[in-house]
């Protein structure tokens, strides 16, 4: 398959990331939507993404279809890719029907000396519990890299769910007027 040309006149610019849908190869079911984002600045860095619409269940303030993130992956860290393929993610999952909802597993055993938990949590992903959340932003407070000792593998939600304050929150609320 020839590789497609981009024609741009002189005073157009090249964005900084292109994304390609590859062509489905995946017998998977149900189907994955496969993706790449490429570096235009010269540097052959790449971030692979395999997704596929799901059904949320386990959220207690939204149940419908999701963008399940099967593997997100960038051959270099910290080189804006990963970002740029979530924030594609995130619009995807609005042009396909799942209402900008993703879900993801943060994985802790692929890589044990630098788990990706801290990584979503930047990017406003979140768990279902709110002590985990509290670590997490502990962690990016102290600048601090994460490990598979600090975080086990766990789901993680975009957006946040929508929690209802506990007691304590509703009286200091109330005690506040």
């Amino acid at each position: 398959m020839p590789v497609p040309r981009i024609n741009l006149s002189s005073k157009e610019k090249l964005p900084e990331v292109l994304f390609y849908k590859r062509p489905a190869s995946s017998v998977m079911k149900p189907p994955q939507d496969e993706f790449v984002a490429f570096s235009t600045k010269g540097d052959m860095n790449y971030c692979e993404m395999l997704v596929h619409k799901s059904s949320m269940q386990n959220r207690q303030d939204y149940s419908g279809k999701t963008l399940a993130i099967d593997f997100i992956k960038s051959k270099e860290k910290r080189k804006g890719l990963g970002t740029a393929m979530l924030d594609f993610a995130k619009n995807y999952s609005k042009k396909n029907g799942c209402n900008g909802y993703l879900v993801l597993r943060a994985e802790s055993s692929i890589d044990k000396s630098h788990v990706p938990h801290i990584f979503y949590r930047k990017q406003e992903f979140t768990t279902l519990d709110k002590k985990l959340d509290k670590k997490l932003d502990m962690f990016i407070r102290k600048n601090k890299d994460a490990t598979s000792d600090d975080f086990a593998t766990m789901l993680m939600y975009y957006p946040a769910p929508q929690q209802k304050p506990s007691f304590l929150e509703r009286l200091k609320e109330f005690l506040t007027f």
